[in-house]
Formats: C-alpha cells, sequence, structure tokens
C-alpha cells in the first residue's frame, strides 16, 4: 500500500476532528457505535484490539485507527486496505497523541450535544417525528452517512420517475419522488459501517442517553414494502375511541393489517373514487401502523386484483409449489451442499435428484465456469437454492475434492465483499463450518488476533463491504 493521498488525509482530519468533537461533548454518536460493537462482536472496537484501558468518551487509539482505516478503506480509489497497514499504525499513533493532549483542555460543544438530545427528544413526540430524526441518521451523522446512502437515494428516485413515466397520467414531480425515495431508504436498507438499519443506531444513541423505553420502540419497528392492497372498513366500536374510523388494509400476499383513516388523509369520496385499493409502505410504531411516504390510489382493482396477486413474488404461482428447505433437504440425503466438476454434472443432479425438468435448466449452460456448488438456504422459506459459479476451489469442505490451496489463498477472501456472486448466509454458512481457512489467514485480517478477534473481524469486514447486501 503506497502513501496516505491527499484527499484521504484530508476526509481522515475531519472524521478526527469530528470524533473528537463528539466525545469531548459527550453527544453520544461514537458511544453508541462501540456499544453496538461491543453487543455484535463482543469488542468496543472492529479491528483493532490493542487499548489496555478503554473509554467510549475518552481518545482511544483502537479507535482513531479504526477511523482512519475506514476513511482509507471508503475512499473511491482504494482496493481492500490491511488495518495493520504501516501507514495506518504510524498515522494513528500520531494522531492519537495529538487528540490525547488536547482533550483535557479542549472547549465542549455545547451545541452539538444540545442539538442531539432536541433530535432525539423530537423522534418521541410522533412518526413523522420520528423519521425527521432517522433522516439526520441517515444524511448528517459522521458515522452512519456518506456516499453510499446518496447512491441509494437516488437509485430509488431514479427507479420512482422511471415508473410513473410508463404509466398512464401525470409524471411523479422531483420532490414527491425525492420525498419517497428517502423515506424508503431510511427503513429498507442497512447502512454504515455495521450494516444496520437506521433504527438500531438511533436506538441504539437513545440508550446511551438513558431513553430505554423509547429505543425499545424504535428497535421494534417493522416496516412493509411498497406494495398493493384492499381496503375494508373495521367496526370501530370495540376501540377506545368508537368514532376514529379505522381501514382493515389486506395485501396481495394476505397480510392483514388496521390503519386509522386519518393516517391516510382520505375522506368517503376519495375511498369510492379509488375502488377500494391503493400502493403504499407502512410501517408498525408504537403499536400503530403509518403510512410511511407516499400513497398511490389504484382505481380498477377489482379488474386486477387476482392478477397483482398472482404477481406477488411471495405467492406461489398457478399451479406451482414452492420447495421448502426440508423438502430439499429430503431430496438430496440431507445435503446442504454439495459440488460438481461441470455443468453436465450439477444439471444432472438438479434434474434427477432435485426434480428440476430439463427446460429450466438453461441458466446453467449461461455460465462460463466448470466447477459449481450448489447449496440450500435454510433461513429462507422460499428461493432458497444458490449456486456458486466461482470460489469452489476455495472451499475446504473435506467432502469437497475440487478445493486448491493455492487457488485458495488467492481468492477466497473475495467472497467477503463479493455479494454479486455469493450471499452472505452462504458465505456465513461456509465460516461456521470452518470451510475457509484461508480467509482467516488472509492479510486482511489482523494475524495478531486470537482466533475468537478473527471470527468477529472477519463477520465487520462482512458487513463493512456488503452494507446493505449484508
Amino acid at each position: 500500500m503506497g502513501p496516505i493521498g491527499a484527499e484521504a488525509t484530508r476526509r481522515a482530519a475531519i472524521l478526527l476532528a469530528l470524533y473528537m468533537e463528539d466525545i469531548v461533548a459527550d453527544s453520544g454518536q461514537w458511544h453508541a457505535f462501540s456499544d453496538l460493537c461491543k453487543k455484535i462482536f463482543g469488542y468496543h472496537v472492529p479491528l483493532y484490539h490493542d487499548d489496555e484501558e478503554y473509554y467510549p468518551d475518552e481518545p482511544s487509539l483502537d479507535a482513531v485507527r479504526f477511523l482512519i482505516w475506514m476513511v482509507m478503506s471508503e475512499a473511491k480509489e482504494a482496493d481492500c486496505i490491511y488495518p495493520d497497514a504501516p501507514q495506518i499504525e504510524q498515522s494513528g499513533r500520531r494522531a492519537f497523541n495529538i487528540l490525547s493532549r488536547a482533550f483535557e483542555e479542549a472547549p465542549i460543544n455545547e451545541q452539538l450535544a444540545s442539538d442531539v438530545q432536541k433530535l432525539l427528544d423530537e423522534a418521541t413526540q410522533g412518526f413523522n417525528e420520528l423519521r425527521g430524526t432517522m433522516t439526520w441518521v441517515f444524511e448528517h451523522g459522521y458515522l452512519t452517512s456518506g456516499q453510499r446512502n446518496t447512491d441509494l437515494i437516488n437509485l430509488n428516485l431514479e427507479d420512482a420517475i422511471s415508473a410513473f413515466k410508463d404509466e398512464e397520467g401525470p409524471e411523479m414531480s422531483f420532490g414527491l419522488a425525492s420525498y419517497y425515495a428517502i423515506t424508503l431508504c431510511l427503513f429498507k436498507y442497512r447502512i454504515g459501517p455495521l450494516a444496520l438499519f437506521v433504527k438500531d443506531y438511533l436506538a441504539a444513541m437513545m440508550r446511551v442517553k438513558g431513553m430505554e423505553r423509547e429505543a425499545d420502540d424504535v428497535a421494534a419497528m417493522e416496516m412493509l414494502p411498497m406494495g398493493h392492497y384492499k381496503i375494508d372498513h373495521v367496526d370501530a366500536s370495540e376501540y377506545d375511541d368508537p368514532s376514529q374510523k379505522r381501514l382493515k388494509l389486506t395485501r396481495t400476499n394476505g397480510r392483514e393489517i388496521e390503519v386509522k383513516a386519518e393516517d391516510l388523509s382520505f375522506s368517503e369520496g376519495d375511498l369510492e373514487d379509488i375502488d377500494g385499493a391503493l400502493a403504499s409502505s407502512f410501517v408498525f410504531y408504537q403499536n400503530e401502523w403509518h403510512l410511511n411516504g407516499v400513497l398511490f390510489p389504484f382505481p380498477g382493482f377489482k379488474e386486477h386484483w387476482q392478477e397483482l396477486c398472482d404477481d406477488d413474488p411471495e405467492n406461489d404461482k398457478p399451479g406451482t409449489t414452492s420447495l421448502t428447505p426440508e423438502m430439499l433437504l429430503k431430496r438430496t440425503g440431507g445435503r446442504q451442499i454439495a459440488y460438481f466438476v461441470d455443468k453436465a454434472d450439477l444439471k444432472s443432479f438438479l434434474n434427477k435428484t432435485i426434480g428440476i425438468p430439463d427446460r429450466l435448466l438453461g441458466f446453467v449452460d449461461k455460465r462460463e465456469s466448470g466447477m459449481s456448488t450448489f447449496f440450500i438456504n435454510t433461513t429462507k422459506p422460499r428461493n432458497n437454492v444458490e449456486f456458486l459459479f466461482s470460489y469452489t476451489s476455495c472451499i475446504a469442505d473435506p467432502d469437497n475434492p475440487f478445493y486448491d490451496q493455492e487457488t485458495a489463498q488467492e481468492e477466497a477472501f473475495d467472497m467477503v465483499w463479493d455479494y454479486n456472486n455469493i450471499s452472505t448466509d452462504m458465505v456465513t454458512f461456509l465460516l461456521d463450518r470452518g470451510f475457509l481457512p484461508d480467509v482467516f489467514n488472509d492479510r486482511m485480517v489482523p494475524q495478531t488476533d486470537t482466533d475468537d478477534q478473527k471470527s468477529k473481524d472477519i463477520d465487520f469486514l462482512l458487513r463493512f463491504y456488503r452494507r446493505e447486501n449484508y
């Protein structure tokens, strides 16, 4: 690795200044991040474990080195950066010494602490206010924001505008599309170096400030992504306030939820005009479902409802049945993973053992690789068959005759970040069973670590490089 570039140095200086301001003011951002690391990994700081004494509200050598590593790793021009690179060690110690000398006499930014507390307090005032605070975490938190989040917003913004260009009627305005994109991103994606949801970071910040009940409410939130719903009235007589009109919404996958009619801002006439159906996203918070973002009326649902249900990916197509993990394991004799020398070998297995007809196996012929791996993902009730058309020679499973240590030493760590070719569930399955020893021995994993530290650091690296794909 070459010297730290000017741009990375500038970013590191800014990040370390924000870190210093945060811990001096005790605004709770690093403290919350550190608490999450302790909860997930058993260590306060990822990758670095040298602090003899660690306090989240005082300068930490481990924290400083981690922040420098993070900046360098997120630089567009950078490949994987070794955590124990001499440049990080030298820069980290210099920066730590500067921060330590300045810590005792540094002026406290009381405005920062006040502003953060105000954001946390506002989040408890209602669902819309909560989303405002979550937006700050997503767009402005120095440990949770960044270009990757901006890219997610832009992706959903473009999708929304494009979708309406293909529909009859007026196009979606840029402002409305932006609102749709951000409200979706706040709940849909894992973000930040720990690949957690916005609600997880926010709940951790609340806990640092002693807001345990509020944190529990935030952590328990559930989002239903954009989907189509039928509308029915609910008898409100059994509720505390019978005058408050409620609606039952039935999603195309059959799930039913209840919402307050006022939450949708619909009058009786509106309900009749939209023909009893809508498309939107909803969030469950404090024992109520809340409209999240934009609501789209869906006229004419009576003609198209069954078609929408048939197209829902959570429903089986008419005349078909999904293969559950249990059904698949029964067909394979209990084997969750299997290896094949070439395409013909794989196709024979899929046809004769799994029962997939030849006409559905054309996807195998489109792959260039010869060796392949078949994996049953038991964490998923459907879409649970996964194929690996690379890295088969990196898997040190005693039942894999194609493992090649020389190839694995060169390529195995790529499985940590390559979410396009191998799922997190599959990587975790292989790691948990000791089938990826060459990942543990890679320079990206500090070799001075204990085995437990290596295992936890690899989980962190999976999260860091995959983010929303973790």
